[in-house]
């Protein structure tokens, strides 16, 4: 009938082709890396799979109309309306893991261009960041804690700490979907979806609700925490800063740790929609489904759509949070040891300003190497903040 042209049942689908592979097959090690700006492609996935959403609701509003102008009456669904409906929805999430892998695989490529690129910088800072006597002050710096402490993460407050809080809410959307029972569950017919939604991302950022619209940038924010004010920084500080950028190990463990976290979240997801599926497909003789049941599997199916939806934007955010914190750390040390450099100058230029001007040019030493413009740092710092 009208769901076979509409939602792909048995002829040609609205939808786009089919990822076969299972969750589990799926990972960093069978994708490529993605195309252009990491930061840049996971928002346009996260879209995509908004659009999936639509393009089902559109679906199913073709088939209301076409039943009401050819019955005169609401619409009735036929039991493959609701299944097909669940099996779009799992194809999107597969289509969404694959994406954040290939997301995932371009960070971790990136992180290990940076640190072979940043050998150099660390052989010309570590030696100067040990001469360093007290505390440098470098003056005015933007800056991130990258640290916050939320009702879900408790007193756990590093960025992967909070992703992993995050995707452990998601998985109690999804088991409350999973539930979805006649005799009253928290997600029915009567649920107000957007409702539902604005609180489950209220609770992702820390707030009462937050709205679709503005879910991006409360991720953001969150993961950078309070704006750091500090301006003097300690050796062993910097030493600690400079081993960030030496061997980024913090860093890949906590991008390591979020996307472990994000597959088995993918897996619940897909799971629900899997037994949501099988839940909703009636026996052969029993042709049409109840107006209130469908809808009920609508609003379920709607809000494990924006669960995945939810999923993509906190790592984008995530991997960007944990990048400019590494960015960060180069930042700093490069204005530090500027600031100490030109700071030392200034007491070797006082201390000889007796000397004749031949005597002082000959005691002169070249082997300095040229320091890395902290400028050209702090913009390409900017520039993940962005």
């Amino acid at each position: 009938m009208f769901a076979d042209t509409i939602l792909g049942m048995g002829r040609t689908s609205i939808f786009e082709s089919a990822i076969d592979d299972e969750i589990a097959s799926i990972s960093i090690d069978t994708v490529d890396e993605c195309a252009g700006d990491p930061f840049e492609f996971l928002t346009a996935a996260y879209y995509e799979s908004d659009m999936n959403m639509l393009k089902i609701n559109q679906a199913i509003m073709v088939c209301e109309y076409a039943y009401l102008k050819e019955n005169g009456s609401e619409m009735v669904y036929e039991s493959n309306v609701v299944t097909s409906m669940f099996h779009n929805i799992g194809e999107g999430i597969k289509k969404a893991w694959r994406k954040i892998c290939e997301f995932f695989k371009s960070i971790f490529s990136w992180l290990e261009n940076a640190i072979r690129s940043d050998k150099k910088f660390v052989e010309k800072y570590e030696k100067k960041i040990k001469d360093i006597k007290g505390t440098v002050d470098i003056g005015k710096f933007k800056g991130y804690s990258y640290n916050k402490t939320t009702k879900l993460s408790g007193d756990k407050t590093t960025i992967a700490d909070n992703a992993k809080a995050m995707f452990k809410e998601i998985q109690t959307a999804a088991s409350d979907a999973k539930g979805l029972k006649a005799d009253g569950s928290s997600i029915t017919a009567d649920t107000k979806t957007e409702d539902f939604l604005d609180g489950l991302r209220g609770k992702l950022v820390d707030e009462s609700k937050c709205e679709k619209s503005d879910f991006a940038k409360k991720v953001s924010e969150l993961f950078r925490g309070e704006e750091v004010t500090t301006t003097k920084y300690s050796s062993t500080e910097l030493t600690s800063m400079l081993e960030v950028v030496k061997t980024a190990k913090k860093t890949k463990a906590d991008l390591k740790a979020v996307y472990t976290e994000t597959k088995g979240t993918v897996d619940t997801l897909l799971k629900t929609v899997k037994a949501l599926e099988n839940k909703s497909a009636v026996d052969e003789d029993k042709k049409r489904k109840e107006s209130d049941s469908a809808k009920a599997y609508h609003v379920a199916g709607t809000i494990i759509n924006s669960c995945t939806n939810m999923l993509t934007m906190i790592n984008n955010k995530a991997g960007k949070a944990l990048t400019a914190h590494n960015r960060q750390c180069k930042a700093v040390i490069t204005k530090a040891v500027n600031k100490y450099n030109a700071d030392k100058k200034d007491d070797d230029d006082s201390s000889s300003s007796s000397s004749t001007t031949s005597s002082a040019s000959s005691n002169t030493d070249n082997s300095e190497p040229k320091i890395e413009s902290a400028y050209f740092v702090g913009q390409v710092f900017e520039s993940f903040l962005g």
